[in-house]
C-alpha cells in the first residue's frame, strides 16, 4: 500500500492541469461536489475526460458517466491519469492498488481554490509569508532567490520574475525552495479565510535529491508556479516569465511556450502587465522561428543586453493625459494602459506626483520600464527612444543624477476627456457619441478647478485625441478660456478630423489663434470611398475643402505646422503613396501612420484587418507599399522600423 501511496503527486492544481498533455485520458476519483468542480476545470483543456469513480455509483454526472472503484483495474493503462477530487484523498490512496497509470494527483488544494473563487472569499492577491530555514549564516539581502519571492510579495512582477531569472542562472545560489501545500478547506480559520501562503526557502537537503543544477531548480521553481494559489497570480507570472526566459536561453523553445500558456490557463494575469506575457510569446516565436529577435526584446529570452539602461523615456517626467473618465496617464493607452490618478475625483497636485507615477518615473531610471509595452510602444519598437547620454531636458537629467521621482510641473497635457464627436469610424465605435449632461457638467467644473490651473505652468497642450474638440463643449469651454496674456508659455495643439474645421469655426476662438502649434489631421483615405467608408458620417467634398483651408492657414504663417495622420489597415494600405503626395500637395508638413490597434474589433475581425502582422494574407504586399520610394520621404513618419521591411 505504501507503493501506492508514492504514486500520488503532493498536490494538483490549476497549473498541472494545464500542463496534462494534449489528448490525456484520465478518471476523476470523486462524483460529488469537488469533482464536479474539478470536471468544469479540465472540460476546457484539451484532455478527454473518461467519467467519475465513484463508490455510490449512479447516473452521469455532469454529463460524464459514474463507475465503481472496481473499473480502474479494468481500465488501468499506461499514460492514464487519475484525479483524486476528494478531502480523504490520502485514504483513497491507501486503498488503490498499484497502477500503470501516468499519475495519480491530489486534486483537493485546487477543489479548495475553486470553492474559494465561487464563494467569493479568496482576496485578490494572496498573501505570501516568506521563511527561511538556512544551516549556513543567513543569506545576503540580494540573494535572487529571496529577491525574487520578496518582489513578488511586493507585487513587482518583472523585478520578481529577474531575479528568479538570476536564481536559475547562477550556479552559486544554492538555496531552495519548498513551498508548503495550501490549506485544505477544513483547515481554514473563519476568522481568516484566506491565510498567507508559505513558502520555505532552505539549504537542507531535499529527498529524494532534486536534479543537479539549473535543472534542479527549473524544477522547483515550477513547483512553486504549480502550488500557487489560485490568487497567487503576481508570484505564479513571475516564475513562469523566468522559466520560459531560461528554456528559452537554452533553445527549448516549446517547453518555454508551454510554460506560459499553462501560467495564462492557471492563473489570471496581474493587472497592468499583460504585455509582459504577450510580449515574452512574440520573442519567443521569433526565435523558434529562426528571425532576429529585436534588441529591445532580447532580455525576454536571455540575458539581458542593457539595451534599455542606455535609453531614456522623458514622457513620465513630463507628460499628463486626460482620459475619458478623468483618469490620467503618462503615455499613450495603448502600450502604457496604467492611470496614474482621476481629475474627476483627485486633486491636482495628488495626480502629478501618486505614488503609481513615482514608480513609473522610477522604472525609466533603473532601465526595467516594466510598465512599457515593448512591442506597440512607437519609440521602443522603431528604435527612436532617446539614448542617456543625448538627454539634454535639465529637469531629467536632475532625476536622472539624483533619483528624483517628483516634479513640479506638467510640461505637456493631452486633453482627450471627451468622446464626444460628429463621426463614427469603424475602427473606433460602433455609433456616434455625445455626452450626456451629467457627466459634461463634472468635466467642465474639472476645466475650470484642475485642468487650467496646471496649464498655468504647461509648455504644450494637445486636443482633442478621444472626439473631435469641435463638437466637444467640454473642448470648447477649454479653448474659450486659453490666451496669450494668461498662458504665456502654452503651445495650443490640435488633433481634428477635419471634417468640422471651417472658416466659421477658426473664428469662433479668436483668442487662442496666435498660440496655436500644429493642427494634425487624421484621415485614412486618398479616395473618396474609402474615406467615407473608414470615416463613417462624413462627407468626401467638405473634408477636402476643410483641408484646402487648413492648408491656406499654413501657408499665411496662420499656425506653424499642418501634419496629417492615417492608421493604416487591410482596407486602406495601398493607399499609402497617394496619401502621402496629396498630403505633400497641400503643403503639409509632416504625414503620420499609425498601426490599427484592436479598439472595438472582436480578435477575429481585428486580425482579418490588421495587415502589418506577419500572419495576414495581404502582409507581403504591405511590405512591397512600404518599400515605395514616398515612404522613404524624411516628412514621413511611420510608427514601426521601415529598416526590417
Amino acid at each position: 500500500m505504501r507503493h501506492a501511496q508514492e504514486q500520488v503527486a503532493r498536490y494538483f492544481g490549476a497549473y498541472d492541469a494545464a500542463t496534462l498533455p494534449a489528448g490525456a485520458e484520465l478518471f476523476i476519483y470523486g462524483a460529488g461536489e469537488g469533482g464536479r468542480l474539478v470536471a468544469g476545470e479540465l472540460a476546457h483543456l484539451p484532455v478527454r475526460i473518461l467519467g467519475f469513480i465513484d463508490g455510490n455509483p449512479r447516473g452521469p454526472v455532469a454529463g460524464y458517466p459514474v463507475f465503481p472503484p472496481g473499473h480502474l483495474a479494468t481500465a488501468d493503462r499506461p499514460g492514464m491519469h487519475l484525479v483524486l477530487a476528494s478531502q480523504f484523498w490520502a485514504d483513497i490512496a491507501e486503498s488503490l492498488p498499484v497502477f500503470r497509470f501516468a499519475k495519480v494527483h491530489n486534486a483537493h488544494p485546487l477543489i479548495v481554490h475553486l470553492q474559494g473563487r465561487k464563494a467569493g472569499w479568496r482576496r485578490e492577491s494572496a498573501p505570501i509569508d516568506i521563511r527561511q530555514d538556512c544551516s549556513a549564516p543567513e543569506p545576503p539581502a540580494g540573494h535572487p532567490l529571496l529577491d525574487g519571492l520578496r518582489q513578488a510579495r511586493n507585487g513587482d512582477l518583472y523585478h520578481a520574475a529577474d531575479a528568479f531569472y538570476r536564481w536559475l542562472e547562477d550556479d552559486g545560489a544554492a538555496l531552495r525552495l519548498r513551498p508548503e501545500p495550501p490549506p485544505s478547506l477544513e483547515d481554514l480559520a473563519l476568522d481568516d479565510p484566506d491565510p498567507p501562503w508559505v513558502v520555505n526557502v532552505t539549504d537542507a537537503p531535499a529527498s529524494p535529491a532534486p536534479a543537479a543544477g539549473a535543472a534542479g531548480k527549473a524544477e522547483e521553481l515550477a513547483g512553486l508556479v504549480a502550488a500557487a494559489p489560485a490568487n497567487a497570480n503576481l508570484l505564479a507570472y513571475a516564475a513562469a516569465l523566468a522559466l520560459a526566459r531560461h528554456d528559452a536561453k537554452a533553445g527549448r523553445f516549446d517547453l518555454a511556450e508551454r510554460r506560459l500558456e499553462a501560467v495564462r490557463v492557471s492563473h489570471s494575469c496581474p493587472s497592468g502587465m499583460h504585455h509582459w506575457l504577450r510580449n515574452t510569446q512574440h520573442a519567443i516565436g521569433l526565435a523558434r522561428a529562426g528571425e532576429p529577435v529585436p534588441p529591445q526584446l532580447a532580455r525576454l529570452v536571455g540575458d539581458d543586453n542593457g539595451y534599455f539602461s542606455r535609453r531614456m523615456c522623458l514622457l513620465p517626467f513630463q507628460r499628463f493625459d486626460i482620459q475619458a473618465d478623468g483618469a490620467v496617464l503618462v503615455c499613450c493607452g495603448h502600450w502604457l494602459p496604467t492611470a496614474i490618478g482621476n481629475v474627476l475625483a483627485q486633486e491636482a497636485d495628488s495626480v502629478l506626483n501618486s505614488p503609481v507615477v513615482q514608480d513609473i518615473r522610477r522604472s525609466m531610471l533603473d532601465g526595467s520600464f516594466k510598465y512599457c509595452d515593448a512591442v506597440k510602444c512607437g519609440a521602443i519598437a522603431s528604435g527612436t527612444l532617446e539614448k542617456r547620454d543625448e538627454v539634454v531636458d535639465p529637469e531629467v537629467l536632475a532625476a536622472m543624477a539624483t533619483g528624483r521621482v517628483t516634479v513640479d510641473r506638467v510640461h505637456s497635457m493631452v486633453f482627450a476627456i471627451d468622446q464626444s464627436c460628429n463621426l463614427s469610424c469603424p475602427s473606433c465605435r460602433t455609433t456616434v457619441q455625445v455626452e450626456g449632461r451629467e457627466e459634461r457638467e463634472r468635466k467642465l467644473r474639472a476645466v475650470d478647478e484642475v485642468i487650467l490651473p496646471l496649464l498655468s505652468k504647461a509648455s504644450r497642450l494637445q486636443l482633442d485625441t478621444a472626439g473631435e474638440l469641435f463638437v466637444s463643449k467640454v473642448a470648447r469651454r477649454l479653448l474659450s478660456r486659453l490666451n496669450p496674456k494668461d498662458f504665456p508659455h502654452l503651445e495650443v495643439n490640435i488633433i481634428t478630423n477635419g471634417t468640422l474645421f471651417d472658416e466659421r469655426q477658426w473664428a469662433s476662438f479668436p483668442d487662442v489663434q496666435p498660440m496655436i502649434g500644429y493642427v494634425r489631421v487624421s484621415t485614412d483615405a486618398a479616395t473618396q470611398k474609402n474615406f467615407e467608408k473608414l470615416r463613417r458620417g462624413a462627407r468626401w467634398n467638405v473634408f477636402r475643402a476643410n483641408m484646402d483651408f487648413i492648408a491656406k492657414l499654413r501657408r499665411d504663417g496662420k499656425i506653424r505646422e499642418f501634419d496629417t495622420s492615417f492608421t493604416y489597415q487591410v482596407d486602406n494600405f495601398r493607399e499609402i503613396p497617394d496619401f502621402i503626395s496629396w498630403c505633400f500637395s497641400l503643403g503639409c508638413d509632416y504625414v503620420n501612420f499609425e498601426k490599427l490597434e484592436n479598439i472595438v474589433f472582436s480578435i477575429r475581425d481585428y486580425l482579418e484587418r490588421a495587415v502589418h502582422l506577419p500572419g495576414h494574407p495581404d502582409h507581403d504586399d504591405f511590405r512591397a507599399v512600404l518599400r515605395h520610394p514616398a515612404v522613404h520621404d524624411p516628412r514621413v513618419r511611420f510608427d514601426i522600423d521601415l529598416a526590417n521591411f
